[in-house]
């Protein structure tokens, strides 16, 4: 047997990736969690902006709909890195929400608005794109995977 050949018993999954059955890697797994966190970001915000332009006092609404469109979308886009890469939540869910925050940053720089924002809300809106990544990252391992400590 030549040792090209050697690859003939892995399974379909190992000879494209390198790794374990249904591995990926972080340089897909990250940009597919981003495209489903701004997906959901779109469509909340499109549903928040009927709500919130049907409503007596609009102003009241629009900080606490700024985080929970950044929560639900940084959970969305943590879960779906976690499920594709299957390795360190911590990696999926920390590069992700990092991720979505540069682009937030980003946009903000370019389309810059009227009013001041507090730095405390703005640390808050840091804070909660990555908290929830990893939270949704953390949530895409299957509970068969957590480690049980043996009780004494």
């Amino acid at each position: 047997m030549k040792k090209g050949r050697q690859t003939e018993n892995k399974t379909k999954a190992e000879r494209k990736t390198g790794k374990g059955k249904g591995a990926s890697s972080l340089g897909r797994a990250v940009p597919m969690g981003i495209g489903v966190g701004t997906a959901v970001w779109v469509v909340l915000l499109i549903a928040f902006s009927y709500f919130i332009s049907r409503a007596g006092d609009p102003e009241g609404f629009i900080i606490p709909s700024v985080f929970v469109l950044a929560s639900v979308s940084a959970l969305a886009a943590g879960f779906t890195a976690g499920r594709i890469f299957r390795g360190s939540f911590l990696a999926s869910g920390l590069l992700t929400g990092a991720a979505l925050l540069l682009i937030v940053w980003a946009i903000s720089l370019v389309c810059a608005g009227g009013g001041e924002t507090s730095p405390i809300l703005k640390i808050l809106i840091c804070a909660d794109f990555v908290l929830f990544s990893l939270i949704g990252a953390r949530l895409s391992i299957p509970s068969g995977k957590h480690k049980k400590h043996a009780h004494r």
